[in-house]
């Protein structure tokens, strides 16, 4: 999920990978929250669906006994069959797990690169150790990329998950030391 880099002024240092690759961990970030948001609202859906169809309780309430209740009882009762025979063909459990393990990873990857521009600010430089952890960073991310088994991305999402990184971390926040 890179969006590509910024442009700072008419120069490009060598710095500004840092920050490109700062804005693409949150990028990443907020586009798995979306997406997590959305698998476990699906998940919990689905489980509902499922218990209320199963609950002998909501079996005798008053509605179902009316020809309407009851048909709707049957159309419910029928969809629950097919959901419970889809769902684990659809392994939601574990798409949420792999995104939750990739959220993790992406945000420990932008604390190492927040920490990376923090250091860059104060000391006013970015010398050849800040180069090698920078480096060391991005072999954290592409062990995050294999990760990421989902060959689709959703573009609207993933706009709008951009401008939103746009606003939290616009460009001139960032620090660019002198060559």
């Amino acid at each position: 999920m890179d969006q590509g880099s910024t442009t700072y002024g008419c120069m490009r240092s060598p710095v500004l990978d840092v920050y490109d690759q700062y804005r693409t961990a949150r990028l990443n970030i907020r586009y798995l929250e979306s997406e997590l948001q959305k698998l476990h609202r699906k998940n919990f859906g689905m489980e509902f669906t499922l218990a209320v169809s199963t609950s002998s309780g909501v079996t005798g309430l008053w509605f179902w006994q009316s020809i309407f209740g009851g048909f709707i009882w049957k159309l419910l009762g029928a969809f629950a069959v097919i959901l419970s025979i889809v769902k684990p063909m659809l392994g939601i459990p574990k798409k949420i797990q792999r995104k939750e393990e990739m959220l993790a990873g992406y945000r420990a990857l932008e604390h190492d690169l927040e920490k990376l521009k923090i250091i860059i600010n104060q000391q006013q430089t970015y010398s050849r150790e800040l180069q090698q952890k920078f480096l060391e960073a991005l072999d954290r991310k592409g062990d995050l990329i294999k990760l990421d088994q989902d060959a689709k991305k959703d573009p609207k999402l993933l706009e709008a998950c951009y401008q939103q990184v746009l606003k939290e971390l616009p460009a001139d926040e960032f620090y660019v030391p002198d060559e």
